[in-house]
């Protein structure tokens, strides 16, 4: 039985304006293959002349990053009856899964460990205040 495989891999005609390119990782399933952008980036001088990624942060964060996609499959009982996009779809559908971040409490815990550097919290404080875009509206304390 056939494994899906994942390389990182950079695509030479992806070059952005700025001459950096992006990190995809391909997901290969049944001789079919897609990519999966990781939101990371890479200049040449990171790259082999045949680019291949040498640098090796980059190469940490992609090993993580194919870990938890091959986490996400390894409970899928019948792989055989799905397509590589299929496979592709469910990993991306973990990726977007996130944590839910109470607002307010990590501004508490923020604010609570700031404390011990007046100045800081002080100037923190005031920048809060300072920004209506936030659509936070603090009153000044007595």
């Amino acid at each position: 039985m056939s494994s899906v495989s994942f390389k990182i891999q950079i695509l030479k005609h992806q070059q952005n304006k700025d001459k950096n390119y992006p990190v995809n990782i391909r997901v290969g399933w049944k001789s079919v293959y897609s990519y999966i952008n990781t939101g990371l980036f890479i200049s040449k001088n990171d790259l082999t002349k045949d680019f291949s990624v040498k640098n090796s942060n980059i190469i940490d964060r992609c090993n993580l990053l194919i870990k938890k996609y091959r986490d996400a499959i390894h409970n899928i009982e019948d792989l055989s009856q799905l397509s590589v996009k299929e496979i592709v779809e469910i990993i991306t559908s973990i990726k977007k899964e996130k944590k839910e971040i109470d607002f307010m409490q990590f501004c508490i815990d923020l604010v609570e460990s700031m404390k011990s550097n007046s100045n800081e919290y002080d100037v923190t404080l005031k920048g809060v205040r300072m920004v209506p875009e936030l659509g936070i509206f603090l009153k000044e304390e007595d």
